[in-house]
């Protein structure tokens, strides 16, 4: 304390000559009107630049639960698509939502890790067993197929990227029912291979590919890319089909475990196939 009081004694009379400035200043302000509107103007851009920088920060401390909330808002609008749903009556009359069971269910989880550079890419998502994921439900990004579940735990699960040289699913042109097996051969993150379309099917570079529905994984019509180059160099009666994905796989963080909820029965029926 004793050397606080010394060393304010000391600066005396600088801080007495910054008091009269002070003073100066705000006589200066308050009686002159041109300086008192400079003053004002110049301190509520301040503020306002403060205030800007404040709510910027905020806004970027609140992203996770924005980002949260809207991952929970994709997942209900995923379940009432109309691909979500199957007509339950025999006798067609009339088309009324009653008429409808819901086929799929939709979860929003969060991606915790994820590679897109080996030849065999898995994606960890924080949703489990506990949650409902189930081995072979299928797994969409919010612009198409991304993978199928592999493993869970409790709280965790594990999925099989499409940028996987063991992941296959189906793809048809959409307009049309030409459809094949979808491969990536490991040569590009955003490639895949469409094969079996015949040659005389009408397509063309730009045509969309979505998933046609026949696994009991993903509904049909979901988006899977779109066409980038088709040729039959080989001779034989279909082309290979390029297309390119519409999800980025350097770029996933919220995805959506899609489940059939009537898998089991499809899978115990197809157990009677010889």
């Amino acid at each position: 304390m004793r050397k606080l009081f010394l060393l304010l004694l000391k600066s005396s009379n600088l801080l007495f000559f910054i008091a009269l400035q002070v003073v100066c200043a705000i006589l200066i302000i308050q009686y002159n009107p041109y300086q008192q509107a400079s003053f004002l103007s110049t301190s509520n851009g301040t503020v306002g630049k403060m205030n800007e920088s404040a709510t910027n920060v905020a806004d970027y401390l609140d992203l996770k639960k924005v980002n949260d909330s809207l991952a929970v808002e994709n997942q209900r609008l995923y379940q009432l698509l109309d691909n979500s749903y199957y007509y339950n009556q025999s006798k067609i009359d009339t088309a009324c939502r009653a008429h409808y069971n819901q086929s799929y269910t939709y979860l929003a989880s969060k991606v915790v890790q994820n590679t897109f550079t080996k030849s065999a890419n898995y994606i960890t998502i924080n949703r489990g067993s506990s949650h409902g994921v189930k081995v072979n439900s299928g797994l969409l990004g919010p612009n198409g197929v991304v993978g199928i579940i592999t493993n869970t735990s409790e709280n965790y699960s594990l999925a099989m990227s499409f940028l996987n040289k063991r992941f296959s699913t189906s793809g048809k042109i959409k307009g049309s029912n030409y459809f094949g097996p979808m491969l990536w051969n490991n040569n590009n993150i955003k490639t895949v291979t469409l094969t079996n379309i015949p040659d005389y099917a009408s397509i063309n570079i730009g045509d969309t590919i979505e998933t046609t529905g026949y696994s009991h994984i993903f509904p049909e019509g979901i988006m899977i890319g779109v066409i980038k180059s088709f040729d039959n160099k080989k001779g034989e009666p279909f082309y290979e089909v390029k297309v390119t994905l519409s999800s980025d796989f350097s770029n996933l963080n919220y995805v959506y475990v899609v489940n059939n909820l009537f898998a089991d029965e499809i899978i115990e029926l197809e157990k009677n196939i010889k």
